[in-house]
């Protein structure tokens, strides 16, 4: 019997020997085959087939139309009379022999869907055999099940068709879906690409299909394409059902938008090969690929090389996830109280805030990958692992520690030393990890160590004493310069045994690494010794300046500890300790108190004075150096500063709160600023009168950033005690800097005529002193309270100009940046568009240089209000939500109600009325939050346009009137109140009209939001 082919999936297709059979004849003849060869597991009547094909003919007509179809097919296909081929047939039955030779796609089709289901596999995202059988099914489907076969006249055979069709469609779809996640899963991006095409071409309202597609070319770097993707969803489903994207697709669409087209992170360069750990790192690799995984720990001793594993597998990752993949290392922190503000800074957030719930808001909607590398002495902080958990869904966190966190989300990865050779080392001695291992670091001290035959023995038994723990390799191997490994091997074994005796409270695997320590500090001079020990004071690295300064490590000292692989240095000539190191030295150095505190002290004097150092850069021509310089020793200055506070070391707090207080407001770094400054009037309280001055000048610059943070009644507090004191010292230095702060505190909540004095008494103060930098200062500020208290332009361009002029003459980018940014504001409320945009634009390019982002947020505002004025409105919302999000990630809420006010009244314009409503209720809230009333005026006015738009007329009015007579309003919101006011009065009746002018005096700013929310 010659074997049959029979293709259902797409095009009737049939062959038998290989030869196509074309005759057929009519559909009902190929209809009939297909239905036996499907239901080819019974006999049919001959009636039921007659009604099935032939419905609308009498009994008999029908039978004899099966009749003569039967004949046709059997002619096809081929057979004689009895011959017992493809067909049994009997007066009263007809069926398909299923033992016959035959194949049938749809057969073929379901059993290789059978088998992945019958598979036995770990994870069925890596499985090859479920991989290659889905691949099968999916090329046998050529199309829709009989997609060409259409029988008008048969009712029942159309829906028996439709059935089967539906039920492959759906099963072809899943196999897809599951194919695409394979690929993915894998990082085998065109493959996953092709296999979602394929399912939008199948159903192009399939939206996880689409969201398959915006996740596969996000992540292959085609950003553009996913947005894009996206809006052909939108449209497709618009079109064909009348809906919108459901929010897993908004939200999908939101996280790609807002990720950009870079894929940060903070990831240190690897200065060396990571040595073996394939497995490792293809386990990782799965696991990170799972949305059932979000929580890795990697567990092992220390030294066992977990924070380069995970530094590895986070470098596979970068680009993979949207948001990036960021470094967390933990083993400064001290305490888990302080894990959130360094997650922040390590997130390159800008402190502001509660930290926690800084970073919590920032992650919510990231795709990103969190490694928190040495965990084991922060098991308090566990809970806040959990709320990032639960609170940013698409976070996935790596995690290093010593111990398991125990949580119930957590899956763990046991990390042992590297592979070493058995007792007896073969021929093969260099295939195992600790092996390669040793032996390349070996070569970095001795250039021609290599492998002999009177060495393999002893470098197999040393692998096998440290049990092939990658730290001890790297310590052990710097011996090499002084000892062959048939003395290294002595040496730890003997001091293994010692360790054995007499460390009975060290778990027996750490044995190994402390003799391994003991044995590498004998061989230190005692000059090496004296300095390793003081080291371990510094925190996050160190350069050679400093470790000679701190530590009396001269150059040759740090290469001696370098080549003994104690301390690292990266390409920058910056030092740091692995964490165990640190530690074994830390103990050292405790166990002499006075060298201790010596050391400490060596280190705060050294900090503090390289702070005080850069005061004047902060606010010159190099300011933007001394940023990067002060931002790059951070950990350390923080430490100084705690050190000089709990020492209370009042006269290096005196000479550096300005350096400080400069860098973290320049940095706009305001909750570190409030920390920092919390600590010294701390300490500050319980000293003497001796130091009411510097106390007073504390309160004061900590009132600052109160303020800015928009705390104002902490803000105000602290000023009502400090200014004072500065006014009875005569200190007019100082008193000038606390009066400019009045200034702003006033002019924030909009009590101009304060604001106005005290600015005006602080530049005369400043002019007496000759400080540019105060004038240049003052001067903003006076125009600033000008232009809003009296609407005097000219008045206010004069003042620009000055502070300008002493910003350009000293060099300071940050004054000539504030200083552009205002004269390009007047020019806009001038008319001059144009001259504002220029002018906007230089301020945001000098911002974006010295990296103040709350003057980059400020310049995209003004460039998005400009948009705006010129129809640009999709640019605007662009630029305002750059802008919204900086603001946010720096927890400067002042800053967010701004632009939310400017995004509202953008979206007003753009026709998304609903959206805009609810950018300015939250605006409006914030406002009233932290009590800035002239804000919240401002805000008004965005809504009496939106109420307009609504078509709520007398409601716009209201507001209108409440900001007109809200009480010390300031001329210009006034005038715009006003003008708005006369420009829409003429469409209602003047009564109507009196009306609203009433009850708009009766309402409150809180009314105005319970209304705005509604």
């Amino acid at each position: 019997m010659a074997h049959l082919s029979i293709s259902l999936l797409g095009t009737f297709h049939v062959t038998l020997a290989g030869e196509p059979l074309v005759t057929f004849g009519y559909d009902k003849v190929r209809a009939l085959l297909a239905y036996l060869v499907m239901e080819a597991d019974k006999p049919h009547s001959r009636e039921s087939l007659a009604a099935l094909l032939w419905p609308d003919e009498p009994p008999k007509a029908a039978r004899h139309s099966l009749s003569q179809a039967l004949l046709k097919l059997r002619q096809t296909l081929r057979e004689k009379e009895g011959d017992g081929g493809f067909l049994h047939v009997t007066r009263e039955t007809i069926c398909f022999n299923p033992d016959s030779d035959y194949d049938l796609d749809v057969m073929a089709f379901i059993a290789d869907l059978d088998d992945c289901e019958a598979h036995l596999h770990t994870d069925p995202e890596t499985c090859r055999f479920c991989t290659s059988r889905m691949e099968d099914a999916v090329a046998r489907y050529r199309g829709e099940f009989l997609r060409d076969l259409s029988l008008e006249d048969s009712v029942m055979f159309e829906e028996w068709a439709i059935v089967h069709r539906e039920r492959l469609h759906r099963r072809v779809l899943t196999v897809l879906y599951h194919l695409t996640r394979c690929y993915i899963y894998r990082g085998e991006y065109a493959q996953a690409q092709r296999h979602a095409l394929q399912q939008v071409e199948l159903e192009p309202y399939r939206e996880e299909a689409h969201r398959q597609l915006m996740n596969i070319l996000a992540r292959s770097g085609q950003r553009s394409a996913a947005l894009a993707q996206y809006e052909t969803c939108r449209r497709i489903l618009a079109e064909a059902l009348g809906v919108k994207p459901d929010r897993e697709t908004q939200a999908l669409y939101r996280r790609i938008r807002s990720a950009g087209e870079a894929r940060p992170h903070n990831l240190p360069a690897a200065l060396t090969p990571l040595i073996g750990r394939e497995r490792e790192l293809a386990r990782i690799t799965r696991w990170l690929a799972s949305s059932d995984c979000r929580l890795l720990t990697l567990v092992g001793l220390g030294g066992i090389g977990k924070t380069r594993l995970a530094l590895e597998a986070a470098r596979e990752h970068i680009g993979i996830y949207l948001h990036g993949v960021f470094f967390v290392p933990l083993t400064a922190l001290e305490s888990a109280s302080t894990l959130p503000s360094h997650i922040v800074k390590s997130l390159g957030l800008t402190p502001a805030g509660d930290p926690k719930a800084q970073f919590l808001d920032y992650l919510r909607d990231k795709d990103l990958l969190l490694v928190l590398d040495n965990f084991e002495h922060l098991l308090d902080g566990v809970p806040l692992l959990v709320e990032i958990l639960e609170s940013a869904p698409y976070v996935h966190l790596l995690v290093t520690s010593r111990e398991r966190l125990n949580l119930r989300a957590e899956q763990v990865l046991h990390v042992d030393g590297l592979p070493y050779p058995p007792t007896e080392a073969g021929d093969d001695l260099e295939a195992y990890d600790a092996v390669r291992l040793f032996v390349g670091n070996a070569r970095r001290v001795q250039s021609r160590f290599a492998l002999s035959e009177a060495n393999r023995s002893h470098v197999a038994r040393i692998c096998r004493l440290v049990d092939g723990a990658p730290l001890a390799l790297e310590l052990v191997a710097a011996w090499s310069g002084i000892h062959t490994p048939a003395q290294i091997a002595q040496e730890i074994g003997s001091n293994l045994d010692f360790a054995m005796t007499t460390m009975r409270d060290v778990p027996a695997r750490h044995r190994s690494l402390r003799a391994v320590f003991e044995h590498t500090w004998a061989l230190l001079t005692p000059d090496e010794q004296r300095a390793l020990t003081r080291l371990s004071v510094f925190r996050d690295g160190f350069d050679a300046r400093a470790a000679r300064k701190v530590a009396g490590a001269t150059a040759r000292i740090l290469a001696a500890l370098v080549d003994k692989s104690l301390l690292h240095r990266d390409a920058t000539g910056r030092y740091d300790m692995h964490a165990l190191v640190t530690q074994y030295a830390a103990e050292r150095l405790a166990a002499t108190p006075v060298e201790r505190e010596a050391a400490e002290a060596a280190h705060g004097r050294y900090y503090t004075a390289f702070l005080r150092e850069r005061e004047a850069a902060l606010r010159g021509r190099v300011q933007q150096a001394a940023w990067d310089e002060i931002s790059a020793e951070m950990d350390n200055v923080r430490a100084a500063w705690a050190w000089a506070a709990s020492q209370r070391q009042f006269e290096i707090i005196d000479q550096t709160l300005v350096s400080l207080s400069t860098f973290c407001w320049g940095r706009s770094w305001l909750q570190e600023g409030v920390d920092a400054l919390t600590q010294a009037t701390q300490a500050l309280a319980a000293s003497g009168p001796e130091h009411e001055t510097l106390q007073a000048r504390v309160q004061c610059h900590q009132a600052e950033f109160h303020g800015w943070l928009g705390e104002y009644q902490k803000a105000a507090s602290l000023l009502e005690a400090g200014l004072p004191v500065l006014r009875a010292k005569g200190a007019l230095e100082h008193l000038a800097y606390a009066l400019n702060v009045q200034g702003v505190l006033a002019y924030w909540q909009g009590e101009y005529a304060v604001a106005r004095s005290a600015y005006q008494e602080s530049l005369a103060m400043y002019r007496d002193l000759g400080d540019a930098h105060g004038m240049a200062q003052s001067l903003n500020a006076l125009a600033n309270v000008t232009c809003d208290e009296t609407g005097n332009y000219e008045q206010a361009r004069a003042l620009y100009a000055e502070s300008l002029k002493f910003a350009r003459q000293i060099g300071d980018a940050y004054g000539i940046a504030r200083a552009l940014i205002n004269q390009g504001m007047l020019a806009q409320e001038l008319g001059d568009h144009q001259e504002a945009r220029r002018l906007y634009g230089e301020s945001l390019r000098l911002y974006r240089q010295i990296g103040y982002r709350h003057g980059v947020g400020a310049a995209l505002n003004a460039l998005a209000s400009i948009a705006n004025i010129s129809g640009e409105h999709e640019t605007a919302q662009s630029l305002l939500q750059e802008s919204l999000e900086l603001n946010r990630e720096m927890g400067n809420r002042r800053a967010v109600a701004d632009t939310l006010k400017h995004l509202g009244g953008t979206l007003s314009k753009t026709g998304h009325l609903d959206k805009a409503r609810q950018a300015l209720a939250e605006s409006l809230e914030i406002c009233l939050d932290i009590h800035a009333p002239h804000l919240a005026l401002d805000v008004l006015l965005y809504a009496a346009t939106l109420y307009r738009a609504q078509g709520r007329l007398e409601e716009a009015l209201e507001l209108l009137s409440l900001v007109a007579h809200y009480p010390g309003v300031g001329r210009e919101l006034e005038t715009r109140a006003r003008s708005l006011l006369d420009e829409w009065r003429s469409d209602l009746p003047a009564e109507t009209v009196r009306s609203c002018l009433a009850r708009g005096k009766k309402k409150t700013l809180e009314s105005a939001l319970e209304e705005l929310r509604a």
